[in-house]
């Protein structure tokens, strides 16, 4: 028995949707699940999922044209199954060259006439809350994505789709950090940045755990050859992920100087190809910010990435009892479970932990 599948209800504003593309052609066989095709709501594009397994028999509505939620869009069936067409809709002569000079799909209109017959207040009733939705639509403040804009949302969708996330969260005594800091001001009297340190202590962690600057392909695992750790920085409405290169060769200092080279050509927009590319692992810190802890998302092939949260002061109790007053800082890491077990995890971090207190 044929089955017909619906467009859902799927926009903020409007129940109308545009259809973009098929992933499905007539005479295959899909399940339930599988993408059927993409559309565009009012807030962004999608797919559209089978909810149920079967032969497509037959594809309603090209792409470009607009839809209504509960219009049908396919039917399912087994194979060679003869699609039962709808009925005619019922309508006055005058109403059925109106809507075809409008290009208005009756099917969508309850008829108020005498057996259901579409009469031509209702076409105009149906005209009238069309315009309206429209009107409210283009109250709407829209900002297209740039091309930047737009791959990092196609990345990020896709790593949180593809890759299973878990999270580990410890916290971090920056005293010492602080202190290093402080002691070893640069000429022009300037602090090394805090990405530096965090840039440096996680290439050295991953000399020990190479795993976690690898990838997961063809249900294996890949190591890079190069430990190039890349930092988020945002400017404006973008974010750029910058890149020190064989991160994990270089001292506090000479990591120091070109994150403050590659911060400022990401301030004048002048990143060059090579400052974004070959990154294999990823660090994020809000810590300037009122921001105690956060979760960042994998920046996919990668296998993990770090989160860095502010600091603050705390009760610090030693093993001697002693009570103190220290700085700590959260780092969560994002790590993809495929690649990494929980406990490789927190070593992972752990070691990171041990380099910077004990820098």
């Amino acid at each position: 028995m044929s089955i017909e599948i619906k467009m859902p209800s799927l926009g903020q504003i409007t129940d109308e949707v545009k259809l973009l593309s098929w992933f499905v052609k007539e005479g295959q066989k899909i399940k339930k699940g599988d993408p059927l095709c993409e559309v565009e709501t009012d807030k962004t594009t999608m797919d559209v999922e089978s909810f149920e397994s079967g032969t497509v028999l037959k594809l309603y509505t090209k792409p470009g044209a607009t839809i209504l939620a509960g219009a049908v869009i396919a039917v399912l069936g087994e194979p060679y199954e003869e699609v039962r067409e709808a009925a005619k809709v019922k309508a006055t002569l005058l109403v059925k060259n109106i809507a075809r000079e409008k290009n208005i799909n009756l099917e969508y209109l309850k008829g108020t006439g005498a057996q259901g017959l579409i009469t031509r207040k209702d076409l105009e009733g149906y005209l009238r809350s069309t315009k309206t939705r429209k009107r409210i639509k283009e109250k709407v403040n829209v900002y297209p994505l740039t091309q930047s804009q737009q791959a990092v949302a196609t990345n990020l969708t896709r790593s949180k789709k593809e890759i299973p996330h878990y999270y580990l969260k410890t916290h971090i005594f920056i005293d010492s950090v602080l202190k290093w800091r402080e002691e070893n001001r640069n000429i022009d009297d300037i602090k090394v940045s805090i990405y530096s340190l965090f840039i440096y202590a996680i290439a050295k962690a991953l000399r020990e755990y190479p795993k976690l600057n690898g990838y997961f392909k063809d249900n294996k695992i890949n190591l890079y050859n190069k430990v190039n750790v890349g930092f988020a920085v945002a400017s404006n409405d973008e974010l750029y992920v910058p890149v020190i290169h064989n991160a994990d060769s270089k001292e506090i200092r000479e990591i120091d100087k070109e994150v403050k080279l590659l911060i400022e050509k990401v301030q004048n927009e002048e990143l060059e190809q090579q400052d974004i590319s070959d990154c294999t692992f990823t660090i994020s810190n809000l810590g300037m910010l009122a921001v105690d802890e956060f979760y960042a998302i994998i920046n996919p092939p990668q296998a993990a990435i770090i989160a860095v949260g502010g600091m603050k002061k705390t009760l610090h109790i030693d093993k001697n009892n002693t009570i103190s007053i220290r700085k700590v800082c959260s780092i969560v890491g994002s790590f993809d479970h495929r690649i990494v077990n929980g406990v490789q995890g927190a070593a992972f971090i752990e070691k990171i932990k041990k380099i910077l207190e004990e820098i």
